[in-house]
């Protein structure tokens, strides 16, 4: 988020041009975990299929931001999309290894009082 903070600013093209060069890296490691993320069935099965497939289309082809001294507005939007997601995937991943450690926990406890009754 922080590397895209300029396009909330008036700033120079060249700048702009400058802002997203230094952006690609970035933007190849968020591919990445958004493409770990949607692949993961659990994740994604409450999501809406247009919100897949815009991800999908995100991290599968190579996106222009800004040319002719524009901003590409539908590729900014799906940028967008990817950087606000990843916080909602890592909340999932994380709630669902919770729960799975809670139901872990709640087996060695059953294990545990049946032991003693034995």
């Amino acid at each position: 988020m922080n590397a895209t903070a300029f396009l909330n600013t008036k700033t120079p093209f060249e700048q702009i041009r400058k802002n997203f060069s230094d952006l690609k890296p970035l933007e190849e490691k968020l591919k990445y975990q958004i493409t770990v993320f949607y692949q993961n069935e659990m994740l994604v099965k409450e999501m809406n299929e247009e919100d897949i497939k815009d991800l999908k289309f995100y991290t599968e082809k190579e996106h222009l931001y800004f040319n002719n001294n524009e901003y590409m507005e539908r590729n900014l939007q799906l940028l967008m999309k990817a950087i606000n997601y990843l916080p909602y995937f890592l909340h999932r991943k994380y709630f669902y290894k919770k729960k799975e450690l809670l139901k872990l926990m709640k087996e060695l406890e059953e294990q545990h009082s049946m032991a003693k009754i034995s």
